[in-house]
């Protein structure tokens, strides 16, 4: 593995596990797609997969540490990951993954299934849900629920814009949920 792409999994790694031994994978998935907006869910499952297999996050995947120190390293200001040159199948790097390949991580379903959909901002509700659940300390089957009855007393109200309004309630900083909702960022 090349010295850089060395140093970008320890800063990867470093910026999720900032103040924690242990994360599941789902908390990964979610630090690194909706808090720092590095990538979308599928490159994050194949990102934490791979580091798995490589040796970087040991342990159950409700319970990933790294294995090596995550203190005392930084990153310059402005640092961005390559994400592109860590999932690389063309070149020859540990980090290679299979294309048609699908990481082996539990998932858990809420007790309503997200339709497919074309808009994106639906396809972002289970991971908004994880957020709002995890920043207000309720439970992702309450938030939910509140969530459904605002689409009830509204009508012409969305999943996703009744989870804004559950998170708004719940007193979040709606900046980030703002930005990770607007057309601009999805795509």
């Amino acid at each position: 593995m090349a010295q850089g792409e060395e140093a970008d999994v320890k800063r990867i790694l470093s910026a999720c596990f900032r103040g924690n031994d242990t994360l599941s994978s789902e908390d990964i998935i979610r630090i690194l797609t909706f808090e720092l907006g590095w990538m979308d869910d599928e490159k994050a499952e194949i990102l934490i997969a791979s580091f798995i297999r490589n040796g970087w996050l040991v342990g159950e995947v409700e319970a990933l540490t790294p294995t090596f120190s995550t203190k005392n390293i930084s990153a310059p200001l402005g640092w961005f990951p390559r994400i592109e040159r860590l999932l690389d199948l063309s070149g020859p790097t540990v980090l290679q993954v299979e294309p048609r390949e699908k990481p082996a991580l539990a998932i858990h379903k809420l007790s309503e299934e997200v339709p497919v959909t074309t808009d994106a901002r639906q396809r972002k509700e289970r991971r908004l849900i994880r957020y709002i659940s995890e920043k207000s300390r309720l439970g992702k089957a309450e938030v939910l629920r509140r969530a459904k009855r605002k689409e009830t007393s509204f009508v012409v109200c969305t999943t996703w814009m009744a989870l804004a309004l559950v998170a708004r309630e719940q007193n979040l900083d709606m900046d980030d949920i703002i930005e990770s909702l607007s057309t601009s960022r999805i795509a």
